[in-house]
């Protein structure tokens, strides 16, 4: 599957690779993600192949049960003749809710168990795919989806990418330190593309997995890890960073989930947090 982008930005990487910033909301419309501001994504011949992904070095902050997503963002580009700079400055003015048939449950006991059964399906690989089919199941029966509302800014998150088209490379520099760390338990900084395209993952351990066997969100400890679009040979890496956990995950269910990739997870103290992503293809 690939998309026609509305860009807001478009960098030209070596081969038949771009790089790109779309306008918030201007996403597959199919998923509950087109609400959000998304990073780089991927291009191949023009076609976003990112899926329901948000893309790279997107910061997103936990609070408990609560997650906060970024809806908008201020851009700017400086480019030069190897390198073009980006810098985002995510405004962190979403959250997730879940509603039925149109209305938002504000239920908070609600949360509290759909949050429980999330912990129970990233802790337990067994389960998975019983506690996925449950949820299909009460989606279409019940009528459940997921939204994202719009409320009071959380915080601005500022993200530079610096991006050196020849090497394939871009070097990411996350800036935490405007937010108020108390009122956060985690600062998560996602890495997603679109999990019909990148169903491989490979490791410096040497290992390898494919599509549903990647897992949904399991810790990896190696030095480097990287998901693979084995049609169109594209492969893009990331490192371990001292400080950091990292974590890999995929999930493809059509219409609702289309994303494969890689979290770094920070200590709500992170002021600033530096890494790099290769690809090549």
């Amino acid at each position: 599957m690939a998309h026609n982008i509305l860009l807001r930005e478009k960098i030209t990487m070596k081969g038949e690779l771009s790089l790109c910033i779309k306008e918030s909301g201007t996403g597959w419309p199919d998923y509950p993600t087109c609400r959000l501001q998304k990073g780089l994504l991927l291009a191949f011949r023009d076609k976003d192949i990112s899926g329901e992904g948000i893309g790279f070095g997107v910061p997103l902050l936990k609070s408990g049960n609560k997650t906060f997503f970024p809806g908008s963002a201020r851009i700017t580009t400086l480019r030069e003749i190897e390198m073009v700079s980006v810098t985002v400055d995510y405004d962190l003015n979403l959250i997730e809710k879940m509603a039925l048939k149109g209305k938002n449950i504000e239920y908070r006991y609600f949360y509290a168990i759909t949050e429980n059964l999330s912990r129970l399906h990233r802790s337990y690989p067994r389960i998975r795919k019983m506690l996925m089919h449950g949820s299909n199941f009460s989606r279409r029966f019940f009528g459940f989806e997921t939204l994202f509302e719009k409320i009071d800014t959380h915080g601005i998150v500022g993200v530079r990418y610096e991006i050196h088209k020849e090497e394939g490379i871009i070097q990411i520099n996350v800036d935490a330190s405007g937010i108020e760390k108390k009122d956060y338990t985690e600062i998560m900084v996602m890495n997603e593309l679109g999990a019909s395209h990148f169903n491989e993952y490979h490791d410096s351990t040497g290992l390898i997995l494919k599509g549903d066997a990647i897992g949904t969100w399991d810790e990896t400890f190696a030095d480097e890890a990287s998901f693979i679009d084995p049609i169109h040979s594209i492969v893009f890496t990331l490192g371990k960073v001292a400080g950091a956990r990292m974590f890999r995950g995929r999930e493809f269910v059509p219409g609702r989930l289309e994303w494969a990739g890689l979290a770094y997870l920070l200590p709500p103290c992170t002021d600033n947090f530096d890494y790099n992503i290769s690809i090549r293809g």
